[in-house]
């Protein structure tokens, strides 16, 4: 929950993609993202990516249009976390 002075904003973050014949990978970097209210939405032809971070207080969206027909059913999502160790 948001406190009054606080204000969620939408940003803008590094990100990188590529595809090949069965595989589409996607990173977001974004420090201290909220997998809770993370989503990824894929069909056959696209992937929308809506990541909440920075203690929720920011978030970004993304659509991506696949070159090609993705195969939903033999899809897996892997998510890893990047820690600021300086």
């Amino acid at each position: 929950m948001l406190q009054s002075d606080e204000v969620e904003k939408k940003v803008s973050c590094r990100f990188d993609w590529h595809q090949t014949a069965s595989t589409v990978t996607i990173s977001v970097y974004a420090k201290l993202a909220d997998p809770a209210k993370t989503t990824v939405e894929v069909n056959k032809v696209t992937a929308k990516l809506n990541v909440v971070f920075d203690a929720g207080l920011s978030y970004f969206n993304k659509s991506f249009i696949l070159r090609g027909v993705c195969v939903c059913f033999k899809s897996i999502l892997m998510c890893a976390e990047i820690r600021d160790v300086s």
